[in-house]
């Protein structure tokens, strides 16, 4: 039977650099076990598996295909992040390439399927909206932006049967005060209620005419 004796070191010390400029580092061996430190360029081949990895500068990603990301996940080798043309970042799952951000900022969906914006009620409307964010108020039950410091309804083109666009809707109470945004009329459809404790606020050289 084959005999195993057993090596005991707390430290290494290894020689760095080019004689005549030749030095010594000494390091804990349970620091390259436990939490090994690298410092300058580390190249891994293969596969690198770590509970936490910190990069204070720097990592580097082959960059990938939608195939095989550069960035993947265990278990899941195509999913993940890759860059096909210079400045641009695609998001691929199960081999296939959804999303790309380009250098310019620009977005593009490869989907046919759907984007499901935030749905919240009014109360749940951001506390400091920014112009062009869009969301589902689900207490209006319609689609919403934001432009020019208010909320207003998207998509309030015509309607009707079959593809008809001729019937311009609008509801018959104001339930929520309301600013007409600067340099804007508005028109509606009547008979208007404005609800108890609730102000439609028309400005100097604006209409809001009702027919």
């Amino acid at each position: 039977m084959a005999q195993f004796g057993e090596i005991r070191v707390d430290f290494i010390t290894y020689t760095t650099g080019v004689s005549p400029s030749e030095g010594s580092v000494t390091t804990s061996i349970s620091g390259l076990i436990n939490s090994p430190t690298f410092s300058g360029d580390v190249s891994v081949s293969g596969i690198f598996t770590a509970d936490t990895l910190v990069v204070e500068n720097a990592a580097y990603f082959s960059s990938g295909s939608a195939g095989a990301p550069g960035i993947t996940f265990t278990g899941d080798s195509d999913t993940g992040f890759f860059t096909a043309e210079g400045n641009t970042l695609s998001i691929a799952t199960s081999g296939t390439k959804w999303w790309t951000v380009s250098g310019d900022g620009s977005v593009y969906s490869f989907s046919s399927g759907a984007i499901q914006i935030p749905t919240g009620t009014t109360a749940a409307r951001p506390s400091a909206g920014v112009t062009g964010m869009i969301r589902y108020n689900s207490t209006l039950a319609q689609y919403e932006g934001y432009n020019q410091g208010d909320w207003a309804l998207l998509g309030g083109g015509a309607t009707g049967s079959g593809g008809d666009r001729v019937f311009v809707l609008n509801e018959q109470t104001v339930t929520t005060s309301y600013t007409l945004p600067s340099g804007n009329n508005a028109t509606s459809c009547g008979p208007i209620t404005i609800a108890d404790g609730v102000d439609v606020i028309i400005g100097d050289d604006q209409n809001w005419a009702i027919v």
